[in-house]
């Protein structure tokens, strides 16, 4: 994950390839209930930070200045409502998760879903030489889709910054290694 990126746009063929990768990610059921918002453009991007971040963060957060210089924002959003739906259709309603409310799904897998369709541009964006960053949005969520014209049911799962690393950033590969969980046969 890149924290720093460098003030320079990703070419349109680039940022094209990774778009291209949406949608090849597992869809529980088929439900394809995951939908992307793409900001480019130094207005929208800058809107976005308005809403996700405080004026504070922006001019004085240490991290802000690397990623506020992202040239691409790639919105993650879900739709619970279509998982349900699809659930309720014929073809699965005899499924466990037939009939059920979001709010009653053991594992809600728009969730799920969408963490895959991310993983898959963050890989993409690794095999192009991009940088990439998955980050939790914060600030005023609920005013910032609407400024999209999001639809009101669809939930912000994270956001995605994209770009060239900059060149005073660590390589990422230079940061502490994470210990991966794996257990065999038993915990």
């Amino acid at each position: 994950m890149v924290r720093a990126f460098a003030d320079q746009p990703l070419d349109a063929g680039t940022l094209e390839a990774l778009l291209g990768l949406v949608g090849r990610a597992p869809s529980a059921g088929g439900s394809e209930g995951v939908a992307f918002v793409v900001l480019t453009e130094a207005a929208s991007r800058a809107m976005f930070w308005s809403h996700a971040s405080s004026a504070e963060w922006r001019d004085d957060g240490e991290q802000a200045p690397g990623l506020l210089a992202a040239p691409v924002l790639v919105l993650v959003l879900c739709d619970p409502a279509a998982y349900v739906a699809r659930y309720a259709r014929n073809d699965k309603v005899s499924s466990p998760l037939g009939g059920l409310a979001a709010e009653q799904w053991p594992v809600p897998f728009w969730y799920v879903d969408a963490g895959m369709e991310a993983m898959a541009l963050l890989l993409g964006a690794v095999d192009l030489g991009i940088g990439a960053l998955f980050f939790h949005v914060r600030g005023a969520r609920t005013a910032l889709l609407a400024a999209l014209g999001c639809p009101a049911e669809l939930i912000l799962v994270g956001a995605i910054a994209l770009g060239h690393v900059a060149p005073t950033a660590a390589h990422p590969r230079a940061q502490r290694r994470r210990t991966a969980a794996v257990h065999r046969e038993r915990f």
